[in-house]
């Protein structure tokens, strides 16, 4: 979000400012501040990022490919966190194997880019360690509630949960699901709305028998699933199944309130027998 009228600004104005410091928002700092040598300041909602948060999550070859040209020493801390997959699997319900193919054909043979499995803490810990070493500033505890273009002068105007604010030139929207930056710019009226399938995901420390990403699904139920390794001795499960509406906390984009998440989990687990 960016008016780019040229004229006299404050001096504590931002050049750029970026709302979000998730994994997106760390990753276009970090490629502004490498490739394009300048400064932006990240404005994060969380207190603080915490270890073991998150479950886990593919970075395929375009991904990688990304972080390499923001940095070969990012790019080497990136994979070093993560681990390869070799194989993708589509199998039935019962883990009887449908087709596998070899995970390096998206990357072209190109092992350096081999698909990795990684936990979504570790990633966001290594591009936060590499966005403190380049200088760049991070604010915690500044969740967005508004933004406003200012006419007499060009600028945006953040404001912040804590009653504070920020004058910047540009502003990149990187808050989330729901975005404040983007209901700003977006026609009035756009949300959010639930598809209906609702995602249990998590960790185990079960390692896989064989080192790849497995996708079994069920044509009857309607739930599929995905299993791939973050780790020597850990793995990434994902349990995809429908869920009506008025059965889930459409506040909180379909995630399941404890008592029907019980309820719901307890029915995955029969049709999952």
């Amino acid at each position: 979000m960016n008016n780019m009228v040229s004229r006299e600004h404050p001096p504590d104005t931002a050049q750029i400012a970026i709302c979000g410091g998730g994994i997106v928002g760390l990753v276009l700092a970090l490629g502004l501040k490498e490739r394009l040598g300048l400064t932006p300041e990240v404005f994060e909602a969380a207190s603080e990022f915490a270890d073991d948060v998150g479950a886990g999550m593919g970075m395929y070859p375009n991904g990688l490919r990304v972080i390499r040209d923001i940095s070969p020493t990012l790019f080497e801390s990136v994979r070093a966190a993560g681990h390869p997959y070799m194989y993708r699997r589509w199998e039935r319900h019962d883990g009887t194997e449908v087709a596998v193919a070899d995970e390096n054909v998206l990357s072209d043979r190109d092992d350096s880019i081999q698909t990795i499995g990684i936990r979504r803490w570790r990633l966001q810990k290594v591009l936060f360690e590499a966005a403190c070493e380049a200088g760049i500033p991070i604010h915690f505890d500044k969740r967005t509630t508004s933004v406003e273009s200012r006419q007499h002068d060009g600028l945006v105007e953040i404001t912040f949960e804590d009653g504070s604010k920020r004058l910047a030139e540009i502003l990149f929207g990187a808050d989330g699901s729901k975005s404040q930056v983007r209901q700003s710019v977006a026609e009035c009226g756009a949300k959010l709305e639930y598809t209906g399938v609702t995602c249990l995901m998590g960790i185990s420390e079960t390692p896989s028998q064989v080192r790849g990403i497995s996708l079994p699904s069920s044509s009857t139920s309607h739930c599929h699933g995905a299993f791939f390794p973050t780790g020597d001795k850990e793995q990434c499960f994902q349990f995809h199944f429908p869920i009506k509406s008025e059965d889930a906390d459409e506040g909180n984009w379909g995630t399941l309130s404890d008592e029907v998440g019980k309820e719901e989990c307890s029915k995955l687990v029969e049709q999952l027998r």
